[in-house]
């Protein structure tokens, strides 16, 4: 078993772990370290907004920012999102496995994350980077391997920490383990006594997520106008929640594993095969509820639901795990006779699926295990000024694609097209500040700053920092030339005090 799991750890590792630092846990990061420390930046707007659901996560691993630094913690946090998904699964194919078909379930997860690791289509992913949603998936699928072993008090666990970890996750792991609770209480006389007295279980485990929810449907502007999340859903994240925005491909897989899982219930005489084929198509169902609200919906803001999240991920897996199953249930005198032939060719099919990824893993570890942050850099030298000579209060504005600011500065930042809201009232600022940096224009791609940006004038700089007094700084190209005073200037950037002295200048 120990040899089992240090093998699929391996896995993982060599397929998900990346010697960069990713745009998500540019955002979750420095936000969990300024919950953990609300003295850090205290005048950031995006890093002190309100965001309920990621309380769980943010008090822990803003714990480790503050004592041990963002990049250590990102390195150190990977590895235990490794183990967290690691054990699930491994749990899932002992559940599904006889004594001869295991090797079959390492390749299927070789396949899985090779060819499913940002889902099948619509950009989704399960482990990769330190994320709120990873430790959300980890704790939906220990709730399923719970549930399929009959053990209500773990299932009830896993299952609210899921919740509280990601709503979406959460609420949409609850939906699709409605069958497999559905047969556990037919088959258990006493279940709704246990259920019962394992509720309080996770009604704890979830207590943030549930805070989160009557939080959203307290305070939301639920009557009135939902432009915010109208320009989240079509501007900001279109290629996650717009089924217009997906391939033919999404859709011909999304038919395919959808049609391979109801194979898998209605002809599997085995419950546990008919149990995870269900969980499967459940999130199917959620997806095919997004395909219903883009037919005969015209209000694109309830995409902000992601309805395609959970299947574009748990659709390839389950049916990938699912397949092997069902082959072991229907040709297990085939396999059984020829099991030492097919261990060979699977062993030999994996090495030479694995070994580019190896020497991939090995060469950027022995040359740039310790450049990690220095990937993210654009001016070390401006960075480093700044930090040694800019106040923390003072806030920068510089282009919207800078999302590795917050580590490279540790300086409040007026906007990025990164650190989006989640709330939307909070969206439609960012959005405001964003057509601020874009002289005006609305846009609907975060390349279409690159051109406005550098033409931003000393009024308009101006204008927008007396409508935002606590901005002070703006980083520009080197090329380009403001009467505004320089405060500091490299070979790659200019950073401009803005202030009065600026405004008497321009007049």
């Amino acid at each position: 078993m120990i040899l089992e799991f240090c093998l699929l750890l391996l896995i993982i590792v060599l397929f998900m772990f990346d010697f960069r630092i990713s745009y998500n846990e540019m955002d979750v990061v420095p936000y969990a370290r300024a919950v953990f420390n609300d003295q850090w930046l205290t005048h950031d707007w995006y890093l002190n907004l309100t965001m309920p659901y990621r309380y769980f996560f943010s008090y822990p691993v803003g714990y480790f920012a503050e004592t041990f630094g963002i990049i250590e913690t990102i390195s150190g946090g990977r590895l235990v999102t490794y183990l967290l998904i690691a054990v699930p699964l491994l749990g899932l194919i002992n559940s599904l496995r006889t004594y001869s078909d295991g090797f079959l379930y390492f390749f299927a997860l070789i396949l899985f994350f090779m060819f499913f690791r940002n889902g099948s289509g619509a950009g989704e992913w399960m482990v990769g980077g330190l994320e709120t949603k990873v430790f959300a998936y980890g704790f939906a699928l220990l709730a399923l391997t719970a549930f399929l072993k009959k053990q209500l008090w773990a299932g009830q666990a896993f299952a609210g920490l899921a919740l509280s970890f990601h709503l979406l996750v959460g609420i949409y792991s609850l939906f699709c383990l409605l069958p497999v609770l559905y047969v556990y209480q037919r088959e258990a006389k006493d279940f709704y006594v246990k259920f019962f007295r394992t509720l309080p279980l996770f009604l704890s485990t979830a207590a943030v997520g549930i805070f989160s929810i009557a939080n959203e449907l307290l305070f939301s502007e639920g009557g009135s106008s939902q432009l915010g999340w109208d320009f989240y859903v079509n501007i900001r994240v279109p290629h996650h929640t717009l089924p217009a925005a997906f391939n033919v491909e999404k859709w011909i897989k999304l038919g395919v594993f959808a049609g391979l899982n109801l194979l898998f219930f209605l002809k599997s005489k085995k419950q546990t095969i008919r149990l995870i084929a269900s969980y499967a198509l459940f999130s199917f169902i959620i997806s095919l509820v997004g395909i219903g609200v883009f037919f005969f919906h015209s209000s694109g803001h309830y995409f902000k639901y992601y309805f395609f999240r959970f299947g574009d991920i748990m659709l390839p897996l389950m049916s990938l795990l699912l397949l092997v199953a069902f082959l072991s249930e229907t040709q297990a005198s085939f396999i059984r006779k020829r099991k030492k032939q097919l261990q060979l060719a699977v062993m030999v099919v994996s090495v030479i699926i694995l070994i580019p990824f190896a020497r991939t893993f090995i060469t950027d570890f022995s040359t740039s295990a310790g450049q990690i942050k220095a990937r993210t850099s654009g001016d070390v030298a401006l960075e480093t000024w700044v930090k040694a000579n800019v106040s923390k209060s003072a806030e920068i504005i510089t282009q919207p694609d800078d999302d590795f600011f917050y580590i490279n500065y540790e300086r409040p930042l007026f906007v990025s097209w990164k650190h989006s809201p989640q709330n939307n009232t909070d969206i439609m600022e960012w959005h405001r500040r964003l057509v601020l940096l874009n002289r005006g224009q609305e846009f609907s791609k975060v390349n279409q700053f690159k051109q406005n940006y550098v033409q931003l004038t000393e009024t308009e700089i101006l204008a927008i920092a007396n409508t935002y007094p606590s901005v002070a700084y703006i980083i520009m190209p080197d090329t380009i030339a403001l009467k505004l005073p320089v405060a500091f200037k490299t070979d790659k950037s200019v950073l401009y005090k803005v202030n009065r002295l600026g405004d008497r200048l321009i007049k």
